[in-house]
């Protein structure tokens, strides 16, 4: 398999959007080598900042998210080629959202789209990446939790006097939501009657 998606690898930089972008070619080089070499771990929104884009060792990952641009912009690159260049045969990469660890796939000339095979991806990111099914499942216990304190225990706690309130801690590594909880159940607590 190493072999096809060294070639793969190889038929993706010779085209057109890679051969016009020195650091697209070396994004999807570095997360496919280190892939292959069994360091998929490493393939963090820092390391690629600091290895790929050149950021220095101070590099910041929330306040510039150069790595999440250009993975948006090699994602597109990627559609791009197999749109039109990459219809043949042979192995595939793809870079799926949400992380930086490329996934490989068998592709062939005629069919139905292929499917993925080989190379495993971790079920979730490690701590500090985004992880969408985590996010979903944190907004649907919020909003469980939401929708008990509003309809049952603020019946019961109207009398007492007491609400205890905890803070949310953002786990995700992406700015955007290190108060998007909190400031979403602030126009509810000033509507309670406690």
């Amino acid at each position: 398999m190493c072999d096809e998606v060294n070639e793969a690898l190889q038929r993706i930089l010779a085209s057109d959007p890679f051969l016009r972008s020195e650091r697209l070619t070396h994004f999807l080089s570095y997360v496919v080598e280190k892939t292959l070499q069994g360091q998929s771990g490493d393939l963090k929104e820092y390391h690629i900042g600091v290895e790929v884009c050149g950021r220095r060792d101070s590099y910041d990952t929330r306040t510039d998210p150069v790595v999440r641009v250009e993975a948006r912009r090699l994602r597109s690159a990627l559609d791009l080629y197999y749109a039109h260049q990459g219809k043949e045969r042979g192995s595939s990469i793809s870079l799926p959202k949400g992380g930086y660890v490329p996934c490989f796939s068998s592709r062939k000339a005629a069919g139905p789209p292929p499917a993925a095979i080989s190379t495993p991806v971790p079920a979730r990111p490690e701590a500090g990446g985004w992880d969408a099914a985590g996010c979903g499942w944190n907004a649907v216990a919020a909003g469980a939790v939401y929708f008990l304190w509003t309809h049952a225990y603020n019946r019961a706690a109207v009398n007492t006097g007491t609400l205890v309130l905890a803070d949310f801690t953002n786990t995700t590594g992406d700015v955007i939501f290190d108060h998007a909880l909190r400031q979403g159940w602030r126009p509810s607590w000033s509507k309670s009657p406690i």
